[in-house]
């Protein structure tokens, strides 16, 4: 990332004052607590919300990634120097193509999951019910297949 003028953004250093925090739910996160946090550095108020903004506290000597906006500076990546920990934003490290694939990866868990429920339900009810009872079986089959059916249908498989 570059850092200068000719981007807006710019990289500040020095010794938060008067810090304080307080927590949020995002719904651009999905609903995470996120915390908003407001400081001084130097002169310029700095601010910004971070996952874990409420580890910020006035005396951290800090490196900050910033944009002006208006007299405050609102605050895109913090190192804090005594142990070296980068906070950045939720989310800002992948793209649309990446939120997509980890969605996708996060449906075919649950898919997965799913068919091993039902393999066990499966397991037990025949288990416990001779195959002569065909009223059991067309029951259970009609509902493997509203369970099946919609994941067949959304998934393509």
């Amino acid at each position: 990332m570059q850092v200068g003028s000719e981007t807006g953004l710019f990289l500040v250093e020095g010794v938060l004052r008067e810090a304080q925090h307080t927590r949020t739910k995002v719904n651009q996160y999905g609903g995470e607590d996120m915390y908003n946090f407001a400081a001084l550095l130097g002169d310029k108020i700095l601010c910004g919300t971070f996952e874990s903004a409420n580890a910020f506290n006035s005396g951290d000597r800090v490196k900050v990634v910033v944009s002006k906006q208006g007299d405050a500076l609102l605050a895109l990546a913090v190192i804090r120097d005594n142990d070296k920990m980068l906070f950045m934003p939720a989310g800002c490290h992948a793209g649309e193509r990446a939120l997509l694939g980890q969605c996708m990866k996060h449906a075919w868990n649950m898919c997965c999951w799913g068919w091993v429920v039902l393999g066990i339900f499966w397991l037990f009810f025949f288990g416990k019910y001779s195959s002569s009872e065909a009223s059991t079986q067309e029951w259970m089959l009609i509902a493997t297949a509203s369970i099946v059916g919609p994941m067949l249908l959304t998934f393509g498989m």
